[in-house]
């Protein structure tokens, strides 16, 4: 039959079959059957993890390099508006089918008060203090073109100071940033970034300074880019909060820059937020 040579077909017929084979496992295998399950389910596991690895950079990298070939500078940025409205309407979408399938999940399999109970108790207190808070104002000198220990005579004063806002919203989080940054420039830079299950961060920023738009400042009229934060948890077979982080900005060398920091104090302390346990606990449930 020619319609079994789809591959959409197989696949469907691999999942239907998978489905069964499993369940009759569950049922009817025993103890053996069981410690089987638990093996393909790790397999099955690691499968995901690398899909999920690979398809974030994947779509990532061609965003960047389709928009990197086109030369025009306005046909760029009209591209990257366009690339940032695909990004919203997406990110709508996926948030109302999140709510409407979390509801019916829920409503169909309801976690009981007990066993919500019995899982806040066990659950361990999340740190009280971090030791060491980083600082949001720094004083810096310009570093020589070769990148060893000499300097330029540029140096600044620069620092922002951070408000974030869990909007409460399929883990959409608003950061605004207030303050003087490395060219001297006062401004404030606006960040809306959403956190997905498996920890992934997407979000896109702008920034927009008393420098922005004006003559000989800078590429562009103002600051702005998309970026991707993947943590190592999805690959590594223990816990790790270290992140690969990659950011896309059409034009450089604009008002805004500000001081690289390899950790922040949001970033810090997000880990230890106590609603966590309560967003993640149908996972541990299941």
């Amino acid at each position: 039959m020619k319609f079994l040579r789809s591959l959409s077909v197989q696949v469907l017929i691999a999942l239907a079959l998978g489905v069964a084979v499993g369940a009759a496992a569950a049922a009817y295998g025993g103890e053996g059957s069981r410690q089987v399950i638990e093996g393909v389910e790790a397999l099955g596991g690691l499968w995901l993890n690398a899909l999920r690895m690979t398809v974030v950079p994947l779509i990532f990298a061609v965003l960047v390099t389709g928009i990197a070939q086109v030369s025009d500078a306005a046909a760029t940025g009209r591209l990257a508006a366009l690339a940032v409205l695909w990004f919203v309407v997406l990110l709508l979408v996926s948030a109302v089918t999140s709510i409407l399938l979390c509801n019916a999940v829920l409503a169909a399999w309801p976690v009981s008060e007990a066993a919500a109970t019995a899982l806040r108790a066990g659950a361990q207190a999340p740190a009280a203090g971090v030791a060491t808070a980083p600082d949001f104002v720094a004083w810096v000198k310009q570093r020589g073109f070769r990148q060893e220990f000499s300097f330029r005579k540029y140096h600044i004063v620069t620092g922002q100071a951070t408000g974030y806002l869990d909007t409460g919203f399929q883990h959409v989080t608003v950061a605004v940033s207030v303050g003087r940054y490395l060219a001297g420039d006062w401004g404030a830079t606006f960040d809306v970034s959403r956190q997905f299950a498996n920890g992934t961060r997407m979000g896109a920023y702008a920034t927009i300074t008393n420098k922005s738009g004006g003559r000989g400042y800078g590429e562009g009229s103002f600051d702005k880019g998309i970026y991707v934060s993947i943590p190592f948890d999805l690959l590594l077979p223990h816990s790790s909060r270290s992140r690969a982080t990659l950011l896309w900005q059409p034009l450089i060398r604009d008002g805004g820059a500000r001081l690289n920091k390899r950790y922040t104090l949001y970033t810090l302390t997000n880990d230890l937020d106590g609603e966590l346990f309560d967003k993640n606990l149908g996972k541990i449930a299941d």
